[in-house]
């Protein structure tokens, strides 16, 4: 019987002298920060279109839309929260018009991306 017990006052004493895991510690939050774009609905043929943004440097994940533009040639701020540095791309569509990368960020754009830094951005959709 004295066996058992020492047996197991030993394995108590292992038990409780293992290494705990140092605390996770915590990644600091992004930079996140507000950008604004201007955009103006160019086409004078009473339809508006819809508007996304997304980040092109987290492979096209929608950050902001749809917002709907419903009056024409006026500007509508469109207020995105975005990690500083990262390249945001607009994506708009009507019917089967698009403009930018569209909608879903599925195709190319030559002049549709800004980098997300605060600042004021215009895009006029024609």
């Amino acid at each position: 019987m004295k066996k058992l017990a020492i047996i197991a006052f030993v394995s108590f004493a292992f038990a409780s002298c293992a290494e705990t895991p140092a605390p996770a510690v915590p990644t600091p939050a992004a930079d996140m920060v507000s950008v604004s774009f201007m955009v103006r609905d160019g086409r004078d043929d009473k339809l508006g279109q819809y508007v996304w943004f997304y980040d092109k440097s987290m492979h096209n994940v929608r950050i902001s839309g749809p917002t709907f533009l419903r009056y024409y040639n006026k500007h509508q701020e469109i207020q995105v929260r975005c990690i500083r540095g990262h390249e945001v791309c607009l994506g708009a569509v009507q019917g089967s018009i698009d403009w930018g990368c569209s909608r879903g960020c599925v195709k190319y754009c030559a002049n549709c991306c800004r980098i997300c830094t605060e600042a004021t951005y215009s895009f006029t959709l024609r």
